[in-house]
């Protein structure tokens, strides 16, 4: 019983790849956003490397809030920018919670699906709930104008092509894990034991 216990809980190597992957996140958000703005290029590859990476660290770290603890951690240091809602705010933490806890849980219960299946699953789950969430609250809270045109029709829109980028980002992780499944790195992570 106490073996079954201690491995789900996490590893002193599954924090720091599930902290590096939220850090990591937030670095490139706050760097590439401003360039691909600039360029009036929507954050959409951004949104791929990012879900590829939560994706990507679940399916090495295969336990129940390892995307949570990420979102979490990103939502954090977001709370201070602009970035992830247009509006700095903690309203950013319980968005990243419910979303990072419902994506743990879909995770979860399609263990015994493909792994390209799991990144869809993601995706739909992330996209469906992330999106609409950060538009409602900035609406209500700020009347951003961004949020105001989205809450007047185009929500639906947004939110649909947020799932379908973020499907993709799950299936490149899907790719991306296959091949590195049997690595040392992996191999080395999954293996400690506190």
């Amino acid at each position: 019983m106490e073996l079954s216990v201690a491995r789900k809980r996490f590893s002193t190597p599954e924090l720091v790849l599930i902290a590096l992957t939220g850090g990591l996140n937030f670095a490139v958000f706050i760097v590439l956003e401003p360039v691909l703005a600039a360029a009036h290029i929507p954050p959409l590859p951004i949104l791929v490397f990012i879900s590829m990476n939560y994706v990507l660290c679940r399916f090495v770290i295969d336990k129940f809030g390892t995307i949570t603890l990420s979102l979490l951690i990103f939502s954090l240091l977001a709370t201070f920018t602009p970035i992830w809602g247009g509006v700095p705010g903690l309203h950013k933490i319980p968005i990243a919670l419910v979303s990072g806890l419902a994506t743990d849980g879909a995770l979860s219960v399609s263990r015994r699906w493909s792994y390209a299946a799991r990144g869809i699953l993601y995706g739909a789950v992330n996209g469906l709930i992330m999106m609409p969430a950060m538009t409602l609250t900035v609406f209500f809270l700020f009347r951003s104008p961004l949020s105001e045109k989205l809450m007047h029709g185009l929500i639906v829109g947004f939110t649909a092509a947020d799932m379908a980028v973020e499907a993709v980002g799950g299936v490149l992780a899907s790719a991306a894990y296959r091949r590195i499944r049997r690595s040392h790195a992996v191999r080395m992570i999954r293996a400690w034991r506190e």
